[in-house]
Parts: structure tokens; C-alpha cells; sequence
């Protein structure tokens, strides 16, 4: 587990424990033994895992889980709803302990490649499914990053937690590059991107979580991962 948060191991009797009483964790599990899932509670809930990858969350109104791969079981604190969680789905406990909810869209779409000279997404990368692999010769520049995607619609949320190989990267604001921008206008509305050097020959996983807070502490949504690879 990995993240900036108030978390305290309980022991592990039938199956791991944790309390998580502040702030935000990504959390990796490997398969759990059967009957013996391990738990995270909070003030407002019990995620309960079997095996899985995932951002939780809390604060003194609510508890929010953002699911990535797997799938969970979150029962609030006063065992009076339990609610199924998987990949692609966030789930949000209140402050009563007593009320799920189900946030099943992302705002984000996927990725793209930019030009971190020009400003703009290369021809062909935009977006870039899963799978991707670049070769960065082919390229018209070696100035280049990658840029999270709106989905069409949809409202940018305050910022992004973007994690590399399953590790926060940086936390960042609309919009939202692997190595931030600043503006070129008083109405931030035109970008100057920042060039970002990734890891070559190897897969590359890149995840953006995003958040309703500047500072990337309360996931708000699903997030978008895809894995690419960078050949010389």
C-alpha cells in the first residue's frame, strides 16, 4: 500500500486488518485466502477485500473507494448496507455510516500523446488506446507527454492523481500532463506542456484518478488506466 495517510495495522486475525482514520491510500492486494478477506474500515464503512487495486479515502464527512481492477465489498459502519464494488466503479459512504452510492462514469476518456513543443496531441496518438507502442523515432519530436482526456461532456474535475507503474507520479490541475504545464494567457486557457522522458523498453502503466480537490485527497470518480510501451 502506498499513499499519504493515518493507518494503523489491527492484526490479522481471519484475514488482514487496517484502520485508515485520515487521508488517502492505493492499495494492491494479492488474492486473499478463501473466508478470510482482508478488511480496511473507516468511520463510515468496511471495504472488504479478496484481491484487488484501489484508492480509499476518507475525511470527517464521508469515505470514498475508486476501484481499478478487482472487485470489493464496502459495508457501512453500521452494517446497514453492503454494496458490491468492481473495477470501474467508485462507491461513496456519508458521515451517517448508513448511505451508498454507486458513481459508475468517469470524466476521463483515456490518453493522448503531445508534442510538448507545438502544444498539441501527435497525429495518430489521439487517443492512445491500451496497448499502445511508440516508437519514439518515428516521431516528428522527442518533446513529448501525455495528457489525460475528457470525456466528451463531461466537466474537468478539480485535479488528477496520476500514478506510474502503480505509484503517485504527481498530482495535477486541468489539464492534466505527466509532467504539468504552465499557461501562455492571463485565462489559462492556452498551455505550454512540459516535456516528460518515459521508461523504455518496458510496458508502462499510467493511471489518472480524478478528484474533487485541488490537492488530489478525495477521488471523485472511476479512474483510466492503460499500459504503453516506448521503443528508441
Amino acid at each position: 500500500m502506498g499513499g499519504n495517510a493515518d493507518l494503523s495495522w489491527l492484526g490479522a486475525h481471519e484475514g488482514q486488518r487496517w484502520r485508515l482514520d485520515a487521508g488517502t491510500i492505493d492499495a494492491r492486494f494479492s488474492i486473499q485466502p478463501t473466508g478470510k478477506p482482508a478488511k480496511i474500515a473507516t468511520a463510515h464503512a468496511i471495504v472488504e477485500v479478496v484481491g484487488t487495486m484501489f484508492t480509499l479515502a476518507t475525511d470527517r464527512t464521508s469515505t470514498r473507494l475508486a476501484m481499478r481492477e478487482g472487485r470489493v465489498e464496502i459495508v457501512a459502519a453500521d452494517h446497514a448496507a453492503r454494496l458490491s464494488c468492481k473495477a470501474g466503479e467508485s462507491a461513496i459512504a456519508d458521515a451517517t455510516g448508513a448511505r451508498l452510492d454507486v458513481l459508475a462514469t468517469s470524466p476521463f476518456s483515456g490518453f493522448s500523446l503531445v508534442d510538448a513543443d507545438a502544444d498539441r496531441a501527435l497525429a495518430g496518438y489521439d487517443p492512445m488506446p491500451d496497448g499502445t507502442i511508440v516508437k519514439l523515432s518515428a516521431l516528428p519530436t522527442r518533446s513529448i507527454t501525455i495528457m489525460v482526456r475528457l470525456a466528451e461532456g463531461a466537466a474537468a474535475p478539480a485535479s488528477a492523481r496520476l500514478l506510474l507503474d502503480g505509484h503517485l507520479h504527481r498530482i495535477e490541475r486541468p489539464p492534466y500532463s505527466m509532467m504539468g504545464n504552465r499557461f501562455l494567457d492571463a485565462a489559462r486557457s492556452v498551455p505550454d506542456f512540459r516535456s516528460w522522458k518515459p521508461p523504455l523498453g518496458r510496458p508502462v502503466r499510467i493511471e489518472a484518478v480524478p478528484c474533487s480537490d485541488p490537492v488530489g485527497a478525495k477521488p471523485s470518480g472511476p479512474p483510466v488506466a492503460a499500459t504503453f510501451r516506448f521503443e528508441p
